[in-house]
């Protein structure tokens, strides 16, 4: 039987995985099923799991707003999994639901190293959102050597980071995220507002002072408001297309074995920029 991958979310139209996978499998003449997106909403996602499972399924890529649940679906998770308490990624090995987050690494992989010694190493960060990609960006930021501040709506939720993960980062309410962007040399957004027909206006750039890099997670559209506003001012900015093909490379050397080639060609295949 013909083995499969694809990319599970809620909503999932906006994904681009597809294109980024095919063109591996393709290159590499991998003789399985096209790598499919698939809508599954949240009480779905138990069953469809245990279903891939008992299938052909080789793995799966997870995303908004699976990635903490599906944690819990793992009969085995990696030492990045385990810290952050979210998966990205699914292999089914030997009858066992096997979780890896590849977010982190995909993170890091995605900046210019003149940008980390420049804006992250040793220098305040803030991060907007409280998701399961915003867990792996600051598990990354720490690692990297940044001073982290996470802001969020519920701050709940980011006070829930912080015990799972045990990491030391300053938590803050929207309410104060002009004190900590006027500061701040690298600001990311996590969430999904930008998506759709929602705006991000979390920051105003006209009153930040540092000079700060902004990045943000989205990558379709390529260059969202966020992005928009913070170019309106000058700023460098990097969208998350870099990040969703090196964390894509990650998974699929776990699936298949193989890591891939980040080429122009691929770049030119996904159609964003």
């Amino acid at each position: 039987m013909t083995s499969q991958t694809a990319v599970i979310g809620f909503p999932i139209h906006h994904s681009v995985s597809p294109e980024i996978h095919n063109f591996w499998i393709k290159e590499n003449n991998l003789n399985i099923k096209k790598y499919q997106k698939i809508s599954i909403e949240p009480n779905k996602l138990k069953d469809f799991v245990q279903t891939c499972k008992n299938s052909n399924f080789k793995g799966l890529n997870i995303t908004i707003p699976h990635k903490q649940t599906a944690f819990d679906l793992c009969d085995r998770v990696s030492p990045e999994a385990r810290s952050l308490k979210a998966v990205n990624t699914i292999a089914f090995q030997n009858k066992e639901v096997c979780g890896y987050n590849t977010d982190t690494i995909g993170f890091q992989n995605s900046i210019n190293t003149k940008i980390i010694n420049s804006h992250i190493l040793n220098q305040h960060v803030l991060v907007l959102g409280a998701g399961g990609a915003a867990r792996a960006v600051i598990y990354q930021l720490k690692q990297m050597g940044a001073k982290v501040v996470v802001a969020n709506r519920t701050p709940e939720k980011v006070e829930k980071i912080k015990f799972d993960t045990g990491l030391d980062f300053i938590i803050c309410s929207l309410l104060d995220v002009p004190k900590y962007a006027k500061e701040a040399k690298f600001i990311v957004n996590t969430t999904n507002l930008g998506m759709g027909d929602t705006l991000n206006r979390l920051v105003d750039f006209k009153n930040v002072n540092n000079n700060p890099f902004v990045y943000d997670l989205i990558y379709n559209p390529t260059r969202s408001d966020f992005l928009d506003q913070a170019a309106s001012h000058n700023l460098r900015t990097q969208n998350g297309l870099h990040m969703l093909i090196n964390q894509a490379a990650a998974s699929f050397k776990i699936w298949h074995g193989i890591q891939p080639t980040v080429s122009d060609e691929l770049i030119k295949s996904i159609g964003l920029k």
